[in-house]
């Protein structure tokens, strides 16, 4: 009895939905408003899969992956997913293909945040609080560092 009780249990925890309500309207719209966000940082900054990053990095890895992995693991880098792969913003990378020391220190600060990996990417794409002209965190590391961004 108590065995068919639970195999009851189990199937309906598997017919349940991931979500168990039908999603608000604001609820949608901030899904909606946050894939708009994530949609402008692809098409605006320039972004490198793990083998290209391996490949400027000078990797002689034979797993094209384990650079990126690993120094996203670390906290150097910070990658996103977009369909079935991790992408990673060109900007984080020096002229040797090295992990800037900016971007580490700017994501040990953001951990404490606890942002997912996209909420994280975004940020970068977010107008600074403190610049008269309200320009991006993006734009005014590029322009500190003079490199260029964008794709």
């Amino acid at each position: 009895m108590i065995a068919l009780r639970q195999q009851m249990e189990d199937l309906i925890v598997k017919l349940m939905p991931a979500v168990p309500r039908v999603p608000d309207a604001g609820w949608t719209e901030q899904a909606r408003r946050n894939a708009q966000l994530r949609e402008h940082f692809i098409s605006e900054v320039r972004l490198l899969d793990a083998a290209r990053v391996a490949e400027l990095s000078g990797s002689a890895s034979s797993n094209p992956r384990a650079t990126a992995s690993r120094w996203a693991s670390s906290g150097r880098i910070f990658g996103a997913p977009v369909g079935a792969q991790v992408l990673y913003p060109a900007f984080q990378f020096d002229d040797f293909g090295q992990p800037r020391t900016v971007v580490a220190q700017v994501l040990e600060v953001l951990k404490g945040l606890n942002l997912s990996v996209w909420a994280t990417a975004l940020w970068w794409g977010t107008a600074h609080e403190m610049h008269p002209e309200g320009l991006e965190r993006l734009y005014l590391l590029a322009a500190r560092l003079n490199i260029t961004i964008l794709v």
